[in-house]
């Protein structure tokens, strides 16, 4: 009798990684079809806990906002991720969904990517790191608006 043996290796492996990438996936066309096939295999009936781990995560990263918004809406779906230990995931992907940048290609996504590094670097020059700089900017629109820290006590 032959006895079946699984080697299991971590994803973590970036030598794993490249294999699979060179093998199977290719390019990002394909990677994004692959994505979507795994976004159809979990898109089945019912919240379960695999689904709640993976559809999500496939959602983002083939820009399905309006699904991915329907998925963690769903009230089973937010009961099991909130209530376990995906409960910070289901935090990021309410933030993502709410604060955004929502892009629908990988060229929107690089384009902003290069735009904030490029300011990221034009602040260093004055000594600012984003969390300043995002406090700075609430400051100034919280004044605008005249919240003053009186005025919010009321």
């Amino acid at each position: 009798v032959e006895s079946k043996r699984i080697l299991v290796l971590p994803m973590e492996s970036e030598a794993l990684r490249e294999v699979v990438w060179v093998q199977y996936v290719c390019s990002s066309a394909r990677r994004d079809s692959w994505h979507h096939h795994l976004v159809r295999h979990f898109n089945k009936p019912g919240p379960w806990q695999r689904r709640c781990e993976e559809l999500p995560w496939h959602l983002v990263e083939v820009r399905r906002w309006n699904l991915l918004k329907e998925n963690v809406a769903d009230l089973r779906t937010f009961e099991i991720m909130f209530k376990g230990p995906l409960k910070g995931e289901l935090l990021q992907y309410w933030r993502l969904l709410t604060q955004g940048p929502l892009f629908v290609t990988d060229e929107l996504a690089t384009a902003y990517d290069q735009s904030k590094a490029k300011e990221s670097v034009s602040r260093e020059g004055t000594g600012l790191n984003n969390e300043a700089a995002q406090l700075l900017s609430d400051l100034d629109r919280a004044t605008l608006l005249g919240m003053t820290e009186a005025r919010t006590k009321q």
